[in-house]
């Protein structure tokens, strides 16, 4: 389906039920079930229906007169039945159908049913129809024989045709004996007693699929599942009385009071901002006319100043937070936003809209066991079309890292999180590799299995290495290694985190989880020439009588030694080796680069804020690439910062003794370390060889290392998955 279709256009009251359901639909994982549908169409129609019909036929000719009228009936049950299965594959197959309600969920449950089963499906139509009393269908046949009767004429291509089936065996058979449509549902019954054991097993598989596509009826309608937030819908103006309000995003009144869709309230703005001086820069509930907005209500957000040195597109953002915040808490269900454009800053209606919908955001927990939305929909009115796919992808992607990220860490143990990320994917064009088995981690990911040594003895928080690949057709020319920090609870292990640091350690899993939304992006937005793959190293950091200490030496998957200092910087070695293994990966692919994100240290948070902080190594800081994502993470909303390796950070690791190649770190924490956030960067370069492809190398290898710090919000309030927008404008936008 084309994701532009989801944000409905100017319908009439009849579709808008359809449209509004169908942006509810999450396209992935069935969206590219078009061609496959119609293979099994084909095959059905081509393989299928002449065996049986041929089947049916020769076995007529071959058995008793009795036997025989009655196989030729069930021949002609089934072959009105193949007319309906005809229609209802056209229903499935075509792309955009005749209902937009069954383009998505049902399309995609339609497919699993129907191609798994294609024979089982066939048997049931047909013995299911094989039974029915010939009554039913005697007067359909009677029309059917005038019509087809040699001489009859009817228009083909505006001209008349007389059709002559006299090479037709069969069919000339029921055009001269239709007596034989008289036969009883009794006599059937008697005949055919084996078979109607087979027509109950049929009808028992038929309310199997009609229950599976109930099932996914309401699924679609009650959104227990939805990687939306909530439906979002295209609008055309405010006076659509489909909205309870009117969200107004502008950095002045005057000048919403002259953007064409809003001129009929221009007036009101005016005379509200006469009454209200502070109305500039905070959200306000305005009354205003039925006949120009029906609800009566209007909500202007002033974005405040944006010519002044330090303001920026985010001013947006805030702005459409304060609004729907106020909407919510004055109880619209189906606010409309309307941003007024900005010249200075282009993507402002992009970034409104997802300051609009984070506070739509509804915890995974909450959504699983109260089914609780918190608004029905929420409608754009925008002159700008071309941010309508990539809001829907964002929005996605928005809702599997804050899923992955923000949940408890019972809730999203590491083997949660798989089968979380497996369900997410399930269908997608991306490729989902789990490594279960502990013993395999031990050996492969020696580190990351001492992370999670504590934790070995529950089988609920074991540890799990997810594998998310995305791999286009057609010519490659970049590949993109992410590999995130997934440490469900950092209690910061035999080097206890006390006196209340311990909480909202549950978000350290956060570097995982922008790694699963950056495949979300891509697997919604398909971008070309780009093959990604990502590792998602998903361990707890528990403390126990078997939990790793300082002072241990671990040999590392890339065969050197790591001298542990400090359990409380556990998430650079448990990225450590599944580096080595996307470095040796790299060799092979076309022109690699390699990415660690983790939310690694409060030496980042102090230094930068809420901000995350991108450092290259020698190859990535010649092709400038985290420049590229800087620029085009202030246009989108999302500002990253660079910091530098200089040798200092490379020493700072060097081992102090022989047992030992590299040192992990020290013993103090990082808001207490010289260059606290840059050294881990410099640890993974040298831990994982990485220093050995460097400019000067005969293979250079790019590699960033991103702390994200704290860039993604404190818990438990509402996440920013963070730096998942620049990575996206940096890195994918520009493959569209």
């Amino acid at each position: 389906m084309n994701q532009d279709l989801l944000l409905c256009n100017n319908v009439d009251e009849d579709e808008r039920w359809a449209c509004v359901r169908a942006v509810k639909l999450n396209e992935s994982p069935f969206e590219n079930t078009f061609i496959p549908l119609t293979y099994v169409y084909l095959f059905l129609k081509i393989v299928a229906t002449p065996i049986l019909f041929y089947g049916f036929y020769l076995a007529a000719f071959c058995s008793s007169h009795l036997t025989s009228n009655i196989l030729k009936y069930h021949v002609l049950n089934f072959q009105i039945i193949s007319a309906f299965w005809d229609i209802l594959c056209f229903f499935i197959t075509e792309p955009h159908g005749f209902f937009p309600l069954i383009a998505g969920d049902f399309r995609g449950i339609a497919y699993k049913w129907f191609h798994i089963h294609p024979f089982i499906c066939v048997i049931a139509l047909v013995v299911s129809a094989s039974l029915l009393p010939a009554a039913i269908f005697q007067t359909l046949f009677q029309k059917i024989q005038i019509l087809l009767s040699p001489g009859h004429p009817f228009k083909l291509k505006k001209e008349n045709v007389c059709l002559d089936f006299s090479q037709y065996p069969f069919i000339s058979d029921f055009l001269n004996q239709p007596q034989m449509l008289a036969m009883t549902y009794r006599d059937d019954w008697i005949a055919n007693a084996w078979v109607t054991t087979i027509f109950w097993l049929g009808m028992i598989y038929m309310i199997g699929a009609i229950t599976i596509a109930l099932a996914s009826w309401l699924y679609v309608n009650n959104r227990n599942g939805s990687l939306l937030s909530c439906p979002i819908v295209r609008a055309t103006t405010i006076s659509d009385p489909i909205y309870d309000g009117v969200l107004i995003v502008s950095n002045c009144v005057n000048t919403a009071s002259q953007y064409q869709p809003l001129k009929t309230i221009g007036q009101t703005l005016i005379d509200y901002a006469s009454l209200n001086k502070s109305v500039h820069s905070t959200a306000s509930l305005i009354p205003v006319s039925k006949s120009e907005v029906p609800s009566g209500r209007l909500i202007f957000s002033g974005t405040g100043p944006l010519e002044r040195d330090y303001d920026d597109v985010r001013r947006f953002s805030q702005a459409a937070t304060r609004a729907m915040k106020l909407a919510l808490s004055a109880g619209l269900r189906s606010p409309l936003l309307v941003t007024v454009p900005n010249a200075a800053h282009p993507h402002a209606e992009f970034v409104s809209a997802l300051g609009a919908l984070m506070p739509s955001y509804t915890p995974l927990n909450v959504r699983l066991e109260e089914n609780k939305q918190k608004l029905e929909r929420i409608g754009l009115l925008s002159e700008c079309t071309s941010i309508d796919k990539l809001l829907l992808a964002m929005e996605e992607a928005f809702t599997v890292s804050r899923d992955v990220g923000e949940t408890d860490p019972q809730r999203m143990a590491p083997p949660r999180v798989a089968d979380y990320i497996e369900e997410a994917f399930s269908g997608s064009s991306i490729k989902v590799e789990v490594t279960s088995d502990q013993d395999e981690i031990a050996k492969e990911y020696p580190l990351m299995a001492a992370v999670n040594r504590a934790a070995s003895g529950i089988k609920e928080h074991h540890a799990r290495l997810i594998r998310l690949e995305y791999n286009p057709e057609g010519k490659i020319d970049e590949t993109y290694f992410f590999v995130g920090k997934g440490v469900t609870i950092d209690t910061g292990g035999c080097d206890l985190k006390v006196n209340g640091v311990m909480h909202g350690m549950c978000r350290d899993k956060f570097g995982a989880a922008v790694v699963a939304g950056i495949f979300k992006i891509l697997d919604l937005l398909k971008p070309k020439g780009i093959k990604a793959i990502g590792y998602m190293c998903m361990v707890r950091n528990s403390i126990g009588s078997k939990a790793y200490t300082c002072d241990e030496v671990i040999t590392a998957r890339s065969g050197r030694r790591i001298h542990i200092y400090n359990t409380d910087a556990e998430g650079r070695i448990t990225m450590l080796d599944p580096l080595t293994r996307a470095k040796d990966e790299a060799l092979h692919e076309a022109n690699p680069h390699l990415y660690t994100l983790a939310t690694l240290t409060g030496h980042a948070a102090l230094t930068y804020g809420y901000y995350a902080a991108f450092m290259d190594n020698g190859p990535a800081r010649h092709a400038r690439t985290t420049h590229k994502i800087q620029s085009a993470g202030d246009a989108y909303g999302q500002p990253v910062e660079i910091s530098r390796l200089h040798f200092e950070d490379y020493d700072f690791h060097n081992a102090e003794g022989e047992q030992a190649d590299v040192r992990q770190g020290n013993t103090r924490p990082s808001v207490q370390t010289l260059r606290g956030h840059m050294t881990p960067a410099a640890f993974l370069i040298k831990a994982s060889r990485l220093d050995e492809h460097d400019q000067s190398s005969a293979n250079p290898l790019k590699f960033t290392h991103i702390d994200m710090g704290s860039c993604c919000g404190e818990h438990p309030t509402t996440s920013t998955p963070n730096p998942l927008v620049a990575l996206t404008a940096g890195l994918i936008l520009p493959r569209l």
